[in-house]
């Protein structure tokens, strides 16, 4: 049934379900709905979007309002001893390890650094990429904590060499 006067139906004291959809990182709660209960005497309604509650920064914060203590850094394939390829790429995974002792995969939140970035770059998803033959370190840093270092070693054997392909369709 529309509504035809939302001022005049809101100000019957009704509750109103109200959802929220939002992109969460790995750990944190999920929040699918909450009521929102009008009383009489409603002010004039709010331009929309408006804004929502205070809600926590879930990316700053553990689902139990635990802070960030420590931030570990990891390859995803740390199978490479001889080093990684001039060309090739390497994830490297973010941990983080709160003060009530739970983790969460924070690799997407952080700010990843490469020591050296003439041997290697390293992109806001943790995907580092060999230039330069060399030794870099790789850290993670988020909310004023720094990971220790990663070292990635980029080498010159193996390198991978991209070439443009051409696909002719009959």
């Amino acid at each position: 049934m529309p509504i035809t006067n939302p001022q005049g139906f809101l100000n019957q004291g009704v509750e109103l379900p109200l959802a929220i959809e939002a992109v969460l990182p790995a750990g944190a709660p999920k929040i699918s709905s909450f009521l929102v209960q009008v009383s009489s005497g409603l002010p004039d309604l709010p331009d929309f979007p408006a804004p929502l509650p205070d809600l926590p920064n879930f990316g700053i914060t553990a689902p139990s309002g635990a802070s960030l203590s420590s931030i570990s850094v990891t390859a995803a394939s740390p199978d490479n001893s001889e080093g990684l390829p001039i060309g090739a790429e390497q994830q490297f995974i973010a941990t983080g390890t709160y003060s009530d002792g739970s983790t969460a995969d924070i690799t997407t939140q952080v700010t990843w650094t490469s020591s050296d970035i003439t041997i290697a770059t390293i992109n806001a998803d943790g995907l580092a990429t060999g230039l330069a033959e060399g030794i870099v370190d790789i850290t993670a840093s988020l909310s004023g904590v720094t990971s220790p270092a990663a070292t990635l070693t980029i080498s010159t054997s193996g390198t991978i060499t991209r070439r443009p392909i051409t696909i002719i369709w009959d």
